[in-house]
């Protein structure tokens, strides 16, 4: 797992109000954290939690590949390890019929939800989806999206995660590469990733592989216009709306692996 620096008024926010919390949202630009963060929100309530009756299991389903909202529950019926011997339309009952028997406690990460966001239909069903899975034993769905959803209900708490500090991200970019002197050159790599984790962790990544000194870097990052890492560069909506702008990302292809 991709080291974790930063994001500490956000987590002080989420774990304030866990106990209360059915569905969380983390909404923000692509490569911004939100998967990671959620993550890390999961190991830190799992310590945190005093008592057994307050424990959980996390189940996680990426969404990038998934067909239709009820694909779901497929990823779920496998993980909880249900001999997948009933035909798909018999999924969601026997799911929902084994956690109700379990009795345990469930967080279910719902990552890369923007991709059940592609019209009206898909997205309601996908949130109903979310209420069922939060309708037993006080099971909590975290969803992680570029996207963002509305659900009318109480005890459902969203953040919007923007960039890391200049600090966090100078730090998180020599988490990555210890053995790269960056001297003078650190303050402006950092600048020219916008705070972007993602961004941060392939350039330290390719610098701690000795592919290019900090100097090199530096010039390279200068000459390709990253400013399609700042989110200046897009409009308030396109912020958190888009999954990516696909002209101004084809520099981060070229070198930051960013694809």
């Amino acid at each position: 797992m991709e080291p974790f620096i930063g994001r500490k008024s956000e987590i002080d926010s989420i774990i304030k109000k866990w106990r209360k919390t059915h569905i969380l949202a983390i909404y923000g630009m692509p490569g911004i954290g939100k998967s990671r963060l959620a993550s890390e929100i999961i190991e830190v309530m799992k310590n945190k939690l005093p008592h057994d009756r307050e424990q959980f299991t996390a189940i996680r389903v990426d969404l990038k590949h998934t067909k239709s909202p009820e694909d779901i529950w497929l990823e779920v019926f496998t993980q909880l390890h249900i001999p997948p011997t009933l035909p798909s339309d018999f999924q969601e009952c026997v799911v929902l019929h084994k956690l109700q028997q379990c009795g345990k406690k469930y967080v279910f990460h719902l990552d890369n939800a923007e991709k059940m966001a592609e019209n009206g239909h898909i997205q309601t069903r996908f949130q109903d989806i979310c209420l069922k899975l939060i309708s037993i034993n006080e099971n909590k769905v975290i969803l992680t999206s570029t996207i963002i959803y509305k659900f009318h209900m109480l005890g459902y708490f969203y953040v919007n995660l923007g960039k890391l500090s200049h600090i966090d991200s100078s730090c998180l970019i020599q988490r990555v590469a210890p053995e790269v002197e960056f001297g003078e050159y650190l303050d402006s790599i950092v600048k020219n990733c916008f705070g972007n984790p993602k961004s941060i962790i392939n350039a330290g990544k390719q610098l701690a592989d000795e592919e290019y000194t900090p100097e090199e870097f530096l010039e390279i990052m200068e000459n390709t216009g990253l400013d399609a890492l700042s989110p200046e560069a897009y409009s308030q909506k396109d912020q958190i709306s888009k999954p990516y702008n696909k002209n101004k990302y084809t520099c981060l292809v070229k070198y930051l692996g960013y694809q």
